[in-house]
């Protein structure tokens, strides 16, 4: 058992003390928080002309615990400030069609990049640097793309991926 004493004073601080003194370190440790992710998808099937949302399943890292991987596959950061968040998307379409790589934030759409598929496929990616206020804003990735039925993101995970982080 250590004994923690007050610097310099010698004596031992009361339980009280103590508790006031975790008190304040776990506050300002959650203060202190840069949330950040990266999470690699599942294999997505997109839709002709739909805007499907993306299954971010594996998490890589989240700093904070603020990914959901499993019901909604969104970021809902519990820290208010300036996020700089990047997604890109790899799937076989066909040469001449579009695939858009979208950042949503609450629903709607923030960010976009689009990219013409080729004979090897497409990907698009795109960055963004959001606001988020802490509480209720969380942002998702999805996919557009306008060929004829359906075509699914890429079965190697880390090509898919999305990825987070507080800059100020």
């Amino acid at each position: 058992m250590a004994i923690v004493t007050r610097a310099g004073k010698g004596s031992e601080l009361t339980h009280n003390e103590l508790d006031e003194n975790f008190n304040w370190l776990n506050a300002n440790k959650a203060a202190n928080v840069k949330p950040a992710f990266v999470a690699n998808a599942a294999v997505t099937t997109c839709w002709a002309s739909t805007h499907t949302k993306i299954i971010f399943n594996a998490i890589v890292h989240d700093s904070n615990n603020n990914f959901d991987a499993t019901t909604n596959y969104r970021f809902t950061p519990t820290v208010a400030g300036y996020y700089q968040f990047n997604l890109s998307v790899l799937m076989d379409i066909p040469a001449t069609n579009r695939l858009v790589a979208q950042i949503y934030k609450n629903g709607s759409v923030e960010v976009a990049n689009y990219a013409v598929g080729t004979a090897a496929g497409g990907s698009s990616s795109v960055s963004g640097v959001i606001f988020m206020n802490g509480i209720t804003d969380y942002v998702e990735g999805y996919v557009y793309q306008d060929t004829v039925g359906s075509v699914n993101t890429s079965s190697v995970a880390s090509l898919t991926r999305f990825s987070g982080g507080m800059i100020s």
